[in-house]
């Protein structure tokens, strides 16, 4: 099978080939796991019934004047406000993925250009008020991974 002569491997082509073909499908093996999220995932609140029905009004991002989220009433559009701009909201349409998943993408077309804009989010949690929304970031370089507090505005 294997010869050592002075520091050397010496083997057969095929076995050298049947060496290398196991080699990299264990490395592929290895890669895909990471980039398709086969890795443990942190046990979240577990919850029976998809937030899509619990979220509806005007979430405040914690610390903003009136940065956040108005879940409306028409169930497939969402509001997004900015600090900048707190009376003209963009206009989102929301798509549930699963039962905490959910897509933002852009309703009015800013720029003939370009694509609209995506945001993905997970619902953390939702307790007495308090939304946690953790943004998968789909955009280009790293992304530091957080979890955001929202407030529900009080009628």
């Amino acid at each position: 099978m294997f010869k050592i002569e002075e520091g050397k491997i010496n083997m057969n082509k095929s076995k050298f080939i049947s060496v290398i073909a196991i080699f990299l499908l264990v490395s592929i093996f290895g890669i895909s796991k990471n980039l398709f999220g086969q890795t443990p995932k942190k046990k979240v609140e577990q919850t029976s019934q998809s937030y899509s029905d619990k979220l509806k009004g005007h979430f405040i991002l914690k610390g903003a004047t009136c940065a956040g989220l108005e879940f409306t009433a028409k169930d497939d559009v969402v509001n997004f406000y900015a600090d900048l701009e707190c009376g003209y909201p963009a206009k989102f349409r929301i798509h549930w993925l699963d039962k905490d998943t959910f897509v933002l993408k852009d309703i009015d077309r800013i720029n003939e250009d370009c694509p609209p804009r995506v945001y993905i989010y997970r619902v953390v949690s939702y307790v007495n008020g308090n939304l946690k929304l953790e943004e998968l970031w789909t955009g280009w370089g790293e992304y530091k991974k957080e979890v955001d507090t929202y407030i529900k505005k009080k009628r």
